[in-house]
């Protein structure tokens, strides 16, 4: 059993004072799975982001398709897109109607490779094969299932941000 305890200094949103959070690995072989432990004197906005960042961790997703629900994990998710109020996980090779809103997935996703690429898709950065300049300042993804998405002027930017543009 190992164990690896540093610390990380930050400032407080609220009060803006230096502050030191404490992290403690314990290596442990009789354990099955990751188990996190959060010790804090309040839950406040800093102790929701470390929850929310941990959730990332779930890489599963469901979706529905020819009456069955399917466990998904995220990174075989090409795109994420909204049709008609109904929003669909596009993989390579099948698609599934998912009961979650498209800022619901998002907010599920976050911190992960998945980016906004217009008001009713996400794109799986992962699976973009090439990048292309479009009309009206809007951006061509070519994703490695040989499918093509634009990207809204509005969201253009986040993406060659991700780029380093």
């Amino acid at each position: 059993m190992g164990i690896l305890a540093a610390s990380a200094n930050h400032r407080n949103p609220t009060d803006g004072k230096a502050r030191t959070m404490n992290v403690t690995i314990t290596e442990n072989p009789a354990l099955d799975d990751i188990e996190v432990s959060v010790a804090c004197p309040r839950i406040d906005e800093r102790v929701q982001r470390i929850v929310a960042s941990l959730g990332a961790y779930d890489r599963t997703l469901t979706g529905e398709r020819d009456g069955a629900v399917h466990r998904i994990d995220r990174d075989e998710v090409c795109y994420a897109e909204t049709v008609d109020g109904r929003t669909f996980l596009y993989t390579a090779d099948a698609v599934y109607r998912t009961p979650l809103k498209l800022y619901e997935l998002e907010d599920k996703l976050a911190g992960t490779e998945f980016v906004r690429a217009s008001k009713q898709m996400l794109v799986n950065f992962d699976h973009v094969a090439s990048i292309r300049p479009a009309l009206n300042a809007r951006l061509q993804l070519m994703l490695d299932n040989d499918e093509a998405v634009i990207v809204s002027r509005q969201y253009a930017p986040a993406i060659k941000h991700k780029l380093g543009l």
